[in-house]
């Protein structure tokens, strides 16, 4: 699975307005990001009297900023809009908590029918849809990507312009600014800018130190749900003894992680297997390369998952998938893989221990910007 382009989603958009697809769902993290993206096609296709249509719970309709009257209910507005005539885009934000109201649904499939060849589209945007088994052949959906590397190299330069305009000194090399922007990814704008900012503030030297802090700003997508554990970096190589043949191995391919090695077409490792007693230093290592190819590093304790704590473990590896998906390129530790494995911990009321290798690893290892250590 590869994750999807910010470029990519609205070319996805692009293909369903001209398939004719009248209901469009839109799931992201960026709600203002998507409805400027849906305003700009708006006016490139209808070039006229304003069609352009948000709805929220707090502001009901609105047309170029102005209320409109009598549609802060949901059914209210869905009612306005299928009497609308001429194009138009719709956009209903915080709709995915009424889907499974049946007057909603039949309401919704009604303003589809109506629009249906009008040139009126109805665009639900959220952050996570789950659609109900009997309205999943009425909506078509799309996935709004996170900001592509240019994108966040626009915000980086702009941020450092602004530092610079203040009396900051930047010592950043070309390569050194681009492995900045690339550790935002997976942020949103505004996260990689408000991490950018609380990073750079003070600082009246800018050099290679603050790629390391902005790993940190990773942290937050750990801390809120508490299944994924982040470690800072803070070893070096020479804080390993031994495992000389290990060392090699991982300086070779370092070189892997550059923009040289990307534009070349060279994939980065995948994954590695770490197995030995207690203490022999698989933990340890697991750090170091984190430092070393300077990588933030999230631990996913086997035990932990199959504990129960956080749900069932089907659900905890797909939250591990998607929360990865989005922090990447980044390192993943899975630790004490031999309890998923054998089962040791894993309690008698959830279901039996395959699911680690039969769905999790398997869609895991297809990710050629993450990278795998288990021990």
């Amino acid at each position: 699975m590869k994750r999807i382009s910010r470029s990519a989603s609205i070319v996805a958009i692009k293909k369903a307005l001209v398939a004719g697809y009248p209901l469009v769902g839109i799931s992201s993290w960026e709600e203002d990001q998507v409805e400027a993206a849906l305003a700009g096609l708006c006016k490139s296709l209808f070039n006229q009297t304003p069609c352009f249509f948000p709805w929220d719970l707090q502001n009901g309709l609105t047309r170029q900023g102005e209320r409109i009257e009598s549609t802060s209910k949901l059914e209210d507005a869905l009612d306005w809009v299928q009497k609308q005539e001429g194009p138009g885009f719709f956009i209903f934000k915080d709709v995915s908590s009424f889907l499974p109201n049946p007057e909603v649904k039949r309401r919704l499939r009604n303003v589809a029918e109506t629009f249906l060849g009008q040139n009126r589209f109805l665009f639900l945007l959220g952050t996570d849809f789950i659609i109900p088994s009997d309205f999943r052949k009425d909506i078509h959906l799309i996935e709004f990507g996170l900001p592509d590397i240019s994108e966040i190299q626009e915000i980086f330069q702009r941020t450092i312009n602004n530092c610079v305009k203040r009396g900051a000194e930047v010592r950043l090399s070309a390569d050194q600014m681009t492995q900045a922007a690339v550790t935002l990814q997976g942020l949103t704008a505004s996260e990689a800018q408000h991490g950018l900012n609380k990073v750079l503030w003070g600082q009246k030297v800018i050099d290679e130190s603050i790629i390391t802090n902005l790993h940190d700003e990773k942290e937050q997508f750990t801390r809120k749900e508490g299944i994924l554990e982040y470690f800072r970096p803070q070893f070096d190589l020479k804080d390993l003894g031994g495992l000389q043949n290990l060392k090699e191995w991982l300086i070779k391919r370092k070189r892997l992680f550059t923009p040289e090695a990307a534009s070349a077409g060279l994939t980065p490792p995948r994954g590695l297997l770490m197995m030995g007693i207690s203490g022999c230093g698989k933990s340890l290592s697991v750090k170091i390369i984190s430092s070393l190819w300077n990588l933030p590093l999230f631990r996913l304790d086997m035990n932990q998952v199959y504990s129960g704590v956080h749900g069932t473990p089907e659900a905890v590896f797909h939250y591990a998938i998607r929360t990865m998906e989005s922090v990447s390129p980044a390192i993943l530790w899975i630790d004490e893989i031999e309890a998923g494995i054998s089962g040791s911990s894993v309690k008698e009321a959830l279901p039996p221990p395959r699911t680690e290798s039969t769905c999790f690893l398997p869609k895991l290892f297809e990710r050629a910007d993450l990278t795998k250590f288990s021990s």
